[in-house]
């Protein structure tokens, strides 16, 4: 049902001329596509949008990291790092948290999977600290997480299992079963 809503809007937008609507219609796309395991529909989607997004510059950031998302999904960890730089920059530029700490969390997991650790660590403090600031609760379980790999990776065992906890106290509270199941497996 999502994705024949989904095509629709993008026909609705694209019939009149909306380049907002119809970058956002195709990020939805793209993450409908990826949750049914198309990833070659959903990449497709998601440049589409980065090209109208490039155009127009709203939320230039946002279509860079979930670009970055797929491409780590997809294992091609270059390519990951490309987009998530560049949404690094975009959101920096911009001088907005709410904007760049979602960025720099979700860079932080694709340092963990390279096994750059202390560099993950650092990136999701980062988030983290901003998360805190801004109220951001599941941001915060996302990155306690993502301390929680990097420490792990760092063979810091016990603080790892600290965050990994408060993690997983987090996702609990808030009903977010992806912090739950990852930090469970962590």
């Amino acid at each position: 049902g999502a994705l024949s809503h989904q095509e629709h809007a993008l026909e609705l937008y694209r019939s009149a001329a909306d380049p907002l609507g119809t970058a956002q219609s195709l990020t939805n796309l793209a993450t409908v596509y990826r949750d049914r395991g198309d990833f070659a529909k959903a990449l497709d989607m998601a440049q589409e949008s980065v090209a109208l997004r490039e155009q127009t510059g709203d939320k230039l950031e946002i279509a860079y990291r979930n670009a970055g998302l797929l491409y780590r999904e997809i294992e091609d960890a270059a390519t990951a790092r490309s987009y998530f730089e560049r949404a690094l920059a975009v959101a920096a530029r911009q001088g907005n948290p709410a904007a760049y700490s979602p960025v720099v969390g979700a860079y932080a997991g694709l340092l963990n999977d390279l096994g750059e650790f202390p560099a993950a660590e650092s990136a999701a403090q980062e988030a983290l600290a901003i998360d805190r600031a801004l109220g951001d609760r599941p941001h915060q379980g996302l990155e306690r997480l993502e301390i929680g790999r990097a420490l792990l990776g760092q063979h810091r065992n016990d603080e790892a299992t600290t965050e990994l906890e408060a993690a997983l106290a987090l996702g609990r509270d808030l009903g977010q079963r992806e912090i739950v199941a990852r930090s469970l497996l962590h």
